[in-house]
C-alpha cells in the first residue's frame, strides 16, 4: 500500500496502513465495550432503584407500625396488610414511572442526537414500556420484603411501639 501511494504521489507519507476489515473490527470492539459499559451502568442503576424502593417502603412501614397494628387488631388478615403496603409502594412507583416517562420523552431527542443512537428512535414505545415494566417489577419485589414483615407483625407489640 505504501508503494502504491508513493507511485501515485511522491509527497504523501503513509505511516499506518490498515485494511478496512481491521478498521471495522476495531470499531466493533469499541462498540462492544461501550455496550458492556452501558449494561454495567444500567444494572447499577437498577440495583440502586431496588435499594431505594426497599428503603422507602421500610421507612413507610416503620412510620405506620401503629396503624398496621390497629388494622391487624381489628381483623385485617395477612393478605390485607400485604396488599396495603404493596399498594402504597405501587403508587409511589407509578408516580416515579410517570415522571420518568415524561422526562424521557422530553429529553429523548437530545440523547439520541448527542450519543448517536441510530438504531433506537427518540420515542421507541417498546423500549419505554419494557423499562417501565422492569422498574415496576423490581420496585414491587423490593417492596414485598417490608410488606411481608408488616403483615406478620404482632398487633400487641406494634401497638406498644413508639
Amino acid at each position: 500500500m505504501k508503494r502504491a501511494a508513493l507511485e501515485v504521489a511522491k509527497d504523501i507519507t503513509v505511516s499506518e496502513a490498515q485494511t478496512i476489515e481491521d478498521i471495522r473490527s476495531q470499531t466493533a470492539r469499541w462498540s462492544e465495550f461501550d455496550a458492556w459499559l452501558l449494561v454495567a451502568f444500567a444494572a447499577t442503576a437498577l440495583a440502586l432503584a431496588a435499594v431505594g424502593a426497599y428503603g422507602v417502603t421500610s421507612y413507610l412501614v416503620a412510620q405506620c407500625t401503629h396503624e398496621i397494628g390497629v388494622r391487624i387488631a381489628l381483623g385485617a388478615d395477612y393478605g390485607d396488610v400485604l396488599w396495603l403496603v404493596l399498594k402504597r409502594g405501587l403508587y409511589m412507583t407509578s408516580i416515579g414511572s410517570l415522571i420518568g416517562l415524561v422526562s424521557s420523552l422530553v429529553l429523548a431527542r437530545f440523547f439520541v442526537s448527542e450519543f448517536r443512537l441510530n438504531e433506537v428512535g427518540s420515542s421507541d414505545p417498546a423500549t419505554l414500556v419494557a423499562v417501565c415494566l422492569l422498574l415496576t417489577l423490581v420496585a414491587l419485589l423490593a417492596c414485598y420484603i417490608p410488606a411481608r414483615r408488616a403483615a406478620r407483625m404482632n398487633p400487641l407489640t406494634s401497638l406498644r411501639y413508639e
